[in-house]
């Protein structure tokens, strides 16, 4: 479902596109109107984007940004609905008209990557939104001739409210967590660093800003903790927390309890190295205990949607600006793992004694429809007894059978990756699946699974 889309025009020579991802080279040319300067690496913030355009034309064009319209479409919405138009602010010396280069002689084709800020007013929150470009026919002129450009449908985004950047000020909280792929730069009174494996997982509360200087109060330590700060950039390893209804209620429900995970568990084991972490998938039949959720401000955060089968990414991604954070306790054994910032010696050490190696375990997921498709208060085994007997043995064995209802598929498999509650799911007659291992489709009647198609590599 969430699939980066395919040209409106295969034919075109022109393509443009969104991406919402970091860039640290190309914007010799780009400045930031706000404060005169060069931008570089380009680090989007929760309103800012990049307008990319590849070019294969044989010469030199031009970019007409005042006929490329932003458009925000709930991703329910079928493609031909015209959803909601964003305004967008784009900056660089050329803008609004940007001249492209013509394609390499041996015909690569050329970038050119714009900035630009947009709005979400207008859009109502709990939604899922496929965020794309809408270009008029002479959007890209050739020789004083329009040019043929295509668009694609590279951006994904949850807003489970209309985003608004928390501020740092006293009283703040915060939970250290290694997300932000930097150091830890925290120093104690004597300016001593501060132990990672004592501060992680924790909540941190600012107590005091004096001058440049924040004065950190960590959760369950007396310590206190400094830091030097900008002004302008992200503390390192620190997430500002959001209190929201979603989040109360979960806290409630949740907090304490042991869940079991539909198709299994998988969680970030946080190691002692800061910003090292590792993926780890558990036994599917074992619970964990809910140790900690909280919301936190993350702009742009790439999420899967659909739980998983024990671990691995989907192909299929999406993007939010408030993720809720779960820390949970897995009591199963490790079954697989991957981790991009661990060596091989420290993967193998933390899957073989995960409570042992781990300071934590932490999964990330976008609102309380994700939370719910990913866990569950009962057991399988205690839910199986109200199971046919078919049932009882496709979960027992991991195949799946014909005559079983979606939710015993989900405990095989997970919950496909659509969105929408677990509920609205169960109302479909088709799933898809990008990689259980391989891709799948799943037909239903009646709610009842009827037949099964896997491609398996030949």
């Amino acid at each position: 479902m969430f699939k980066r889309g395919a040209a409106s025009a295969q034919e075109a020579q022109v393509e443009l596109y969104l991406s919402a991802e970091t860039e640290s080279a190309g914007y010799e040319w780009l400045r930031d109107l706000r404060e005169g300067e060069l931008r570089m690496p380009f680090i989007p913030g929760y309103n800012e984007m990049q307008l990319v355009v590849s070019t294969r034309l044989p010469k030199p064009a031009t970019l007409y940004l005042n006929r490329v319209e932003l458009v925000a479409r709930p991703a329910h919405q079928t493609n031909l609905g015209r959803g909601f138009s964003l305004q967008a602010e784009y900056w660089g010396k050329e803008a609004p008209v940007v001249p492209l280069p013509a394609a390499s002689p041996e015909g690569f084709p050329k970038q050119v990557r714009i900035p630009f800020r947009f709005s979400y007013a207008g859009l109502p929150p709990k939604e899922m939104y496929v965020l794309t470009l809408r270009a008029a026919p002479d959007a890209v002129v050739a020789d004083g001739a329009p040019v043929l450009a295509s668009t694609y449908t590279t951006v994904t985004l949850y807003i489970p409210a209309l985003p608004v950047p928390p501020k740092i000020a006293e009283g703040r909280p915060f939970f250290c967590v290694p997300l932000t792929g930097e150091g830890f730069p925290y120093r104690d009174a004597q300016g001593k660093p501060i132990e990672w494996r004592r501060a992680a997982l924790r909540k941190w509360t600012l107590v005091r800003r004096t001058g440049n200087t924040l004065e950190f109060a960590i959760e369950g330590t007396p310590t206190r903790a400094y830091y030097e700060w900008d002004g302008i950039s992200d503390l390192p390893t620190l997430l500002p927390m959001i209190d929201e209804p979603t989040v109360r209620q979960l806290k409630a429900r949740y907090e304490g309890k042991r869940v079991w995970g539909y198709g299994g568990l998988s969680a970030s084991a946080v190691l002692p190295p800061p910003s090292q972490t590792v993926g780890l998938g558990f036994e599917k039949d074992k619970p964990a205990r809910i140790l900690r959720i909280v919301r936190v401000w993350r702009p742009w955060t790439a999420l899967t949607v659909g739980s998983m089968l024990y671990i691995g990414g989907r192909d299929d991604f999406f993007y939010t600006h408030q993720p809720l954070l779960v820390q949970l306790l897995p009591e199963g054994r490790a079954k697989a793992a991957v981790g991009v910032n661990a060596g091989i010696e420290a993967i193998e050490r933390v899957m073989s004694q995960p409570r042992r190696y781990a300071i934590g375990f932490i999964e990330l997921h976008a609102d309380l429809w994700d939370f719910e498709r990913s866990y569950s208060l009962q057991s399988p085994y205690e839910l199986s007894r109200r199971w046919s007997a078919t049932e009882r043995r496709a979960w027992r064995s991991g195949e799946l059978a014909k005559g079983i209802r979606h939710e015993v598929v989900a405990w095989i498999l997970g919950w496909p990756p659509g969105y929408g509650t677990k509920d609205d799911l169960k109302r479909l007659d088709l799933w898809v699946y990008p990689d259980v291992p391989f891709p799948a489709e799943l037909y239903f009647r009646n709610g009842r699974l009827v037949r099964w198609e896997f491609h398996r590599l030949p």
